[in-house]
């Protein structure tokens, strides 16, 4: 399965890479109207990087370049830089497409492929790490200061360390797919607020610990479903450049603080 979802994500990637090189679209677009934040490629939202600009945000060192106005390609800095000086392959990609918009509504598809080895060594076993993210986000634009946006995400996370011998084996797996709404308003032209609610009909996680005779199988066949909660203010600290902070809750068992900072150049 996972070789399966990996060759899905390097077709998209390669697939949308030689499209946007052409510099031509599927569909003849209309650009969407423009809003505050619209040059930011966020993960709940449909903006895209203006092309051959780039974003960078912090704390989570996201990096995102514009091939084209429909097509943005990144990186995450640190698991660069990690990999420069370590030479173990710490690897995360983003590629965004926006396939449809005009001046109402844009939509676009993002696919994210992480890749985390860490080799064993003498006092700690090898560990293997996987994630697999596509998303949708389809907005709806009343005017440039009221957006909705529908998301839909699909999520598969694996992390082994070791194998069953080792004594410090374990191994966690995460899959789900979730549905959800988001809303973003300005009331001038530096301050606005947004949200977004998810919920996933279908939530799988297992954790298998056997030196700790630990194990976990959580899903939603036998548990309530699952729901991710976010609440942002957002505050533009320069023509290009916006703060935001706020608050998260997922399913009531995770919550806290959420503070970022995105600027274009």
């Amino acid at each position: 399965m996972k070789q399966v979802t990996l060759l899905c994500f390097l077709t998209f990637f390669i697939t949308f890479s030689a499209h946007a090189q052409r510099g031509s679209d599927f569909i003849e677009q209309t650009p969407p109207v423009e809003t505050p934040l619209g040059f930011f490629s966020g993960y709940f939202d449909t903006g895209m990087v203006p092309e051959n600009r780039f974003t960078f945000d912090l704390p989570l060192t996201g990096f995102d370049y514009g091939i084209t106005d429909n097509f943005t390609i990144g990186t995450n800095t640190a698991s660069t830089l990690v990999t420069s000086f370590t030479f173990n392959p710490f690897l995360f990609l983003k590629a965004r497409y926006r396939f449809f918009s005009n001046k109402s509504i844009s939509s676009v598809i993002t696919g994210y492929l992480g890749y985390f080895l860490i080799p064993s060594s003498s006092s700690t076993p090898e560990n293997t790490t996987w994630l697999i993210n596509f998303t949708n986000n389809t907005s709806y634009f009343f005017n440039s200061n009221n957006i909705l946006t529908f998301h839909f995400n699909t999520l598969n996370f694996s992390s082994q360390n070791g194998d069953s011998n080792d004594k410090k084996y374990f191994k966690l797996s995460l899959n789900a797919i979730a549905f959800g709404l988001g809303y973003q308003t300005f009331f001038t032209d530096r301050f606005g607020i947004e949200g977004q609610f998810l919920y996933s009909p279908y939530f799988s996680i297992s954790y298998d610990d056997p030196g700790q005779q630990t194990s976990l199988d959580f899903n939603t066949n036998t548990q309530s479903i699952p729901f991710f909660v976010r609440i942002l203010l957002n505050y533009k600290t320069g023509k290009e450049s916006n703060l935001n902070f706020g608050y998260w809750n997922f399913t009531n068992l995770v919550s806290g603080p959420w503070l970022g900072w995105q600027v274009l150049f």
